[in-house]
């Protein structure tokens, strides 16, 4: 513990605990594990040294749910990082506060080809419509439907084959089909008289998330009771950012001929080729 006050004299009172990819290994049980991340979030960070403890998803998002929230130190004052699965909705559902950096849009350690460089520029208080997450985020108390005018929604229920309908019925099923339903996209009308739309409507997941069009106007579900709860809680997101993976393949590997062999050449080329 004095090593711990030693090093945060003088920093921001927040105090990173990891946690990340901490999962359960024979001996090492979800309960020892969570025990022991509550002692240092709550005895440790929240005690001793007097800081907000940070910490990446897994802490919290445990399940059974009760198992997370005793690691987190059995209150909401931890902030949690979402980054594989989880989303900035899942965590302040819980109550917490947030700082995102998921997978897919912070982290430069994968090829221009897998993290194009539209990845980077996103909505970081947007679900994650592709992760379990969606399913666990809290339900609209009520719905407010919003225009995005020139965007569409991707990922339309029943693939290539999905029934177009009018905005009502689109409406209607994107609201049976709860939370994975993201909003919904209809073709332009041709007269700018028929609001809502008659036809050419359908419910989407929403990944990709309100990219441009031409021809596509589309209404994303909001809840009136969230935009608060998104502006106090949600506090950020991380920079783009690398991680061990950067050095180990990218970096190194220009110079350790182990990553030649078998197509493992470096990779360098295809990580820094962005159109910044």
């Amino acid at each position: 513990n004095s090593l711990f006050s030693e090093q945060s004299r003088g920093a921001p009172r927040w105090f990173h605990v990891g946690g990340d990819e901490a999962n359960p290994l024979q001996k090492c049980t979800q309960t020892n594990i969570a025990n022991l991340e509550h002692y240092l979030v709550k005895d440790v960070v929240h005690g001793e040294l007097n800081h907000t403890a940070v910490a990446w998803e897994e802490l919290r998002l445990k399940h059974p749910d009760p198992d997370g929230l005793r690691a987190a130190g059995g209150d909401t004052k931890a902030i949690i990082v979402p980054w594989h699965t989880g989303s900035a909705r899942q965590i302040l559902a819980r109550g917490h506060r947030a700082i995102v950096a998921n997978l897919e849009n912070h982290y430069l350690d994968f090829s221009y080809v897998e993290h194009p460089i539209h990845n980077f520029w996103y909505d970081i208080s947007s679900s994650r419509p592709d992760s379990d997450a969606r399913k666990e985020e809290p339900h609209c108390l009520h719905e407010v439907w919003e225009k995005a005018e020139n965007r569409y929604l991707g990922g339309s229920f029943g693939g290539a084959s999905a029934a177009f309908m009018s905005y009502d019925e689109a409406v209607h099923q994107c609201t049976s089909l709860g939370n994975i339903c993201m909003g919904i996209t209809c073709e332009r009308a041709r007269s700018a008289s028929e609001a809502p739309p008659s036809k050419g409507c359908q419910p989407r997941r929403g990944s990709p998330y309100l990219k441009s069009s031409s021809r596509e106007d589309s209404w994303v579900r909001t809840c009136s009771n969230e935009s608060q709860i998104v502006k106090d809680g949600l506090l950020g997101a991380i920079s783009a950012m690398w991680t061990d993976k950067y050095c180990h393949v990218f970096q190194c590997g220009a110079a350790d001929p182990a990553w030649g062999p078998n197509g493992r050449a470096p990779i360098a080329s295809k990580l820094f080729h962005r159109d910044f």
